[in-house]
């Protein structure tokens, strides 16, 4: 076991990278991370963006955006960039960047920061997530998942410790529905959640395949639904561990070319980079790194629709949506998020004349269309989602409505006819019991008839 992991550790050193260089293009926006909560009053994509030309973080924003909704922008202040990320609650938007944990009020049309709370020490390159869910129906509860002495560390939604627990902490934190996973290395750990923010270790698997190298570089993201997502960027491909297996046996999303179609150029540092997301049962991979003969880093964006409710065969996972950056270094899908309509790609990206970032939102609707029902996207076509039982079931189709309606007006008549059938039965032997026993008590007063007594006194023979 020891010498294996020395072979990773010499094989990850002797990989040569290239970093990602935000000044090679003059777009002076750096699109950095970008969060959605669809539970949210006003359902904002947000936008953290700042000046790549800034010596220090004073430029960082976050803008709201909303395909109907004027743009609202936040102001950060802060000394420095240092991975900053955004996560979402339905009430909260919390705000991490330079060891420092903040949150903002997004009940209002402008999200508010809450000067009363935030935390300091949080480690310099820690991850983000946000645990929002309801154990306990009517109960919602909230807290917030970082990296503090290199220790998993939960808070609740007011900043309060919850617990700093002494297992290790990882490079990405992502968080489902029943479950919490913590990438470090080439594996990915994962913790049961329960009420009070409360995370009990449950298991551990391994990520990639016998040609990857990146194990601990590339980045991770888990769905609603448990199922958990790693880009191995060298190899072009995601692999995906399922809770119906256990998170044991993967399944794999190929020909995701990160880097582009030719071998010959240099992997691109994807650390740290939030490339990849999920919306229902979408997955949106960002492929910053593509590079097309003399367009290098364009960048570009594959969105795939993952059939893991309904389908877990070779047809798994069907792409939906593929498009290339058009700018050379433009870093096209270096953070992404979308929703059931809109595709949102960071990057590199430039703030026109009404305020709004350039380029970073497109409208992706007829693609995902048939699987949306409203801003539901959890079933392939031809079923419904149970939000409370969390599955998918077959839709019935409209001849066999028709049938099943026809059935059901036949069944009506039939239940009717026999109830009118049973009443004038039960009518019939009720009118006949009566005659009956009116026929019953006659011949009972003619056998038998009544002689009423004389209570009168006889007065024959007395005379007054």
């Amino acid at each position: 076991m020891i010498l294996l992991f020395v072979l990773y550790i010499t094989l990850c050193k002797s990989i040569t990278l290239e970093s990602v260089d935000w000044k090679k293009d003059p777009q002076s926006e750096v699109v950095y991370s970008m969060t959605h909560d669809e539970e949210s009053e006003y359902k904002y994509t947000y936008v953290l963006h700042y000046t790549a030309s800034s010596s220090n973080g004073n430029a960082l924003k976050i803008d709201c955006l909303h395909p109907s909704i004027s743009t609202t922008s936040i102001s950060v202040s802060s000394s420095e960039v240092s991975r900053p990320s955004i996560a979402a609650s339905s009430k909260k938007l919390f705000f991490l960047n330079n060891k420092n944990l903040e949150i903002f009020d997004i009940t209002k049309a402008t999200p508010v920061l809450d000067n009363t709370v935030s935390v300091s020490g949080i480690d310099e390159y820690s991850p983000l997530a946000v645990i929002d869910r309801e154990f306990i129906a009517g109960k919602r509860e909230v807290y917030a998942v970082v990296c503090k002495n290199g220790h998993l560390t939960v808070y609740n939604e007011t900043l309060q410790l919850v617990k700093e627990y002494d297992k290790a902490c990882g490079k990405y934190i992502s968080v489902g529905y029943d479950y919490l996973a913590v990438k470090n290395t080439s594996m990915v750990e994962l913790y049961s959640i329960s009420t009070g923010g409360i995370l009990t270790y449950y298991k551990w698997f391994s990520i990639g395949d016998n040609k990857t190298q990146l194990y601990d570089y590339d980045p991770m993201v888990m769905s609603q639904h448990d199922v958990i997502y790693n880009v191995l960027s060298d190899v072009g491909r995601i692999q995906v561990n399922s809770p119906s297996s256990s998170f044991s046996s993967p399944d794999y999303i190929e020909n995701v070319k990160i880097n582009g179609n030719s071998s010959s150029i240099t992997p691109i540092n994807t650390l740290y980079a939030p490339m990849i997301s999920t919306y229902g049962s979408f997955v949106a991979i960002g492929l910053f790194g593509y590079t097309e003969g003399s367009k290098e880093r364009v960048g570009g964006v594959k969105i795939f629709f993952d059939k893991y409710l309904t389908s877990t065969g070779s047809g798994r996972f069907a792409l939906v949506y593929n498009s290339t950056g058009t700018t050379t270094y433009g870093y096209a899908g270096y953070s992404i998020q979308m929703n059931n309509k809109v595709l949102y790609l960071g990057g590199k990206s430039e703030i026109q004349t009404n305020g709004v970032l350039k380029g970073v939102s497109t409208d992706i609707s007829n693609y995902t269309a048939k699987y949306c029902i409203g801003v539901n996207c959890e079933c392939d076509v031809g079923y419904f989602y149970s939000t409370y039982m969390r599955q998918c079931y077959p839709q019935i189709g409209q001849s066999t409505a028709i049938i099943v309606t026809v059935c059901c007006f036949l069944l009506f008549f039939i239940i009717i006819a026999i109830i009118g059938v049973l009443l004038a039965y039960y009518m019939k032997s009720k009118e006949q019991k009566k005659d009956t026993d009116d026929e019953d008590y006659q011949h009972d007063e003619e056998a038998n008839p009544i002689i009423e007594d004389d209570d009168e006194p006889h007065l024959d023979g007395f005379n007054a």
